[in-house]
């Protein structure tokens, strides 16, 4: 009789966790590329550098780059934000770059960019709302991963 329990009980528990834990997606391996660390390659991917328009009433104007093209062989500073237009990245990471842009240039680096999943709508009007806050940025260079192509890539 206890036997008829348990197995009853077992079939009971095996369906209950199939039934409702079966709704949660489970594990699944994901491919990691290879780490990213100084000196490496990124890939291949065009994204748009956004170009401050002379006339503030003018739309933002963007061109497109390949990251091969924007980074070559030259020592650049690349961080990306997970979006524009937060407090954090508004008053702390952006400004921060700006201000130290001429000490890291002067260690020898040649480009600093920040590279966001937002359009060039969203960074031109980011760019103009820090500069009102910090002052213009003419030395970190805004790029638009809009399709979050080399994100992607490079397992973000």
């Amino acid at each position: 009789m206890l036997l008829k329990q348990l197995v009853r009980l077992a079939a009971v528990t095996d369906a209950f966790s199939r039934g409702l834990l079966g709704r949660f997606r489970g594990k699944r391996t994901v491919a990691q590329p290879p780490e990213i660390t100084i000196g490496s390659r990124l890939p291949v991917v065009d994204v748009e550098e956004v170009i401050e328009p002379i006339d503030p009433e003018a739309l933002p104007e963007s061109e497109p780059v390949s990251t091969e093209e924007l980074f070559g062989t030259a020592t650049t500073i690349l961080f990306g934000l997970p979006g524009a237009i937060t407090p954090t990245c508004s008053d702390v990471h952006l400004p921060g770059y700006v201000k130290l842009a001429s000490k890291l240039k002067g260690l020898g680096v040649d480009t600093i960019a920040c590279m966001s999943e937002n359009d060039r709508f969203v960074l031109s009007a980011w760019n103009q709302t820090v500069a009102k806050c910090s002052g213009p940025n003419t030395d970190v260079r805004l790029l638009a991963d809009a399709d979050g192509d080399l994100a992607k890539q490079i397992g973000l």
